[in-house]
């Protein structure tokens, strides 16, 4: 499974929002690319109101994974409330959802 944060779709279209040429891009890091090839599933977070990485880089994201689910948060790139009881109950849903830790419920033996 893949947990996401603020991400962009590539750094070559993250540079063009600052009017960087694309030529000084050396690595892509062509997240777009990852994730359509990714065939686990991903969790995004992303805020509407992302004043560095705008909230579409999130959702295209997120349309183009396989199994993809974007939690929206009303905050910027450097608000996100990762300190909040939500936020990490969404994770850890995910990751049981995933299978990557168990559920905390004992089993039911009887």
């Amino acid at each position: 499974a893949m947990i996401l944060v603020s991400a962009f779709t590539s750094v070559h279209a993250f540079a063009n929002r600052f009017l960087a040429p694309g030529f000084v891009v050396r690595d892509r890091f062509d997240n777009l690319s990852a994730v359509s090839d990714y065939p686990e599933p991903i969790l995004i977070f992303h805020g509407n109101m992302d004043e560095i990485v705008p909230y579409a880089h999130g959702k295209k994201l997120a349309e183009a994974a396989q199994d993809a689910e974007l939690i929206t948060y009303s905050c910027g790139h450097n608000d996100m409330p990762i300190t909040s009881a939500s936020f990490w109950q969404n994770i850890a849903r995910f990751l049981k959802q995933a299978g990557i830790i168990p559920d905390a419920k004992p089993p039911n033996i009887f």
